[in-house]
């Protein structure tokens, strides 16, 4: 099922856990697919993971998406490669369990909202708006219900990056209102783990999901995932 032939879909942290999964979907759908990263055995790892007739669709480089060096970086390798960006995955951040926030060194924190929040915000500052006017574009952030409340005491960090994100996503959605372009956001609390793969691939299909013909007539732009029943509900609307 090759509904995203000839588009190109764009994933940052894609040659993380779920971000891999995510590619992997894009491809089965018909889609070149580009991933940037800072680390080329990560990118390498990656590859190994796709199938062989699928690997000329895949495009990699070494840059990071969460600086503007990088960015800037990410944006002249599709200038070249003469690439129009169809569909934008924004899937960065780590998780953090240190204990009690209060009392942390501001180390910690700028460490959190770094890989977070603030690289989100300068990835999607120059990636929005470069497939804005785009009929049929998508932009997706990856985000976790950690936000919504903190369920553990040990992540009060996770849990302020998250509703940062949240405020991130609602100012795109409502900047972007008069354009052509969806935001959407996957918004998961489902351990998912690089060991269990075929759960994290279950994500992936749901999130490049959001880009298909199917996806796009969806009215709900967040997809949130509290329980794995969930992506089953979801992979039945998109598939």
């Amino acid at each position: 099922m090759e509904t995203l032939k000839d588009l190109v879909a764009l994933v940052a942290g894609g040659a993380g856990i779920i971000g891999s999964a995510t590619v992997r979907a894009f491809l089965a759908l018909g889609a070149t697919v580009v991933v940037p990263s800072r680390s080329q055995q990560r990118l390498d790892d990656l590859i190994a993971t796709v199938h062989e007739n699928e690997r000329s669709r895949l495009l990699t480089l070494v840059a990071s998406a969460s600086t503007p060096h990088g960015v800037d970086r990410i944006i002249k390798f599709l200038d070249e490669k003469n690439l129009k960006v169809n569909h934008v995955v924004s899937s960065l951040g780590r998780y953090w369990m240190k204990g009690q926030t209060i009392g942390q060194p501001v180390s910690e924190w700028d460490e959190v909202f770094e890989s977070g929040s603030r690289a989100h915000f300068i990835f999607s500052s120059q990636l929005l708006p470069k497939i804005a006017d785009t009929e049929g574009a998508t932009f997706t952030y990856i985000t976790g219900l950690l936000g919504e409340r903190m369920f553990l005491k040990s992540v009060g960090l996770v849990c302020i990056n998250l509703s940062a994100m949240y405020g991130l996503i609602m100012v795109a959605r409502e900047e972007m209102k008069e354009k052509p372009v969806r935001v959407n956001e996957f918004r998961f609390g489902v351990l998912v783990t690089k060991e269990n793969r075929e759960l994290a691939d279950e994500f992936g299909r749901v999130i490049a999901g959001l880009a298909t013909p199917k996806g796009l007539a969806v009215e709900e732009e967040l997809v949130r995932i509290a329980k794995r029943e969930d992506l089953a509900t979801w992979r039945q609307k998109l598939y």
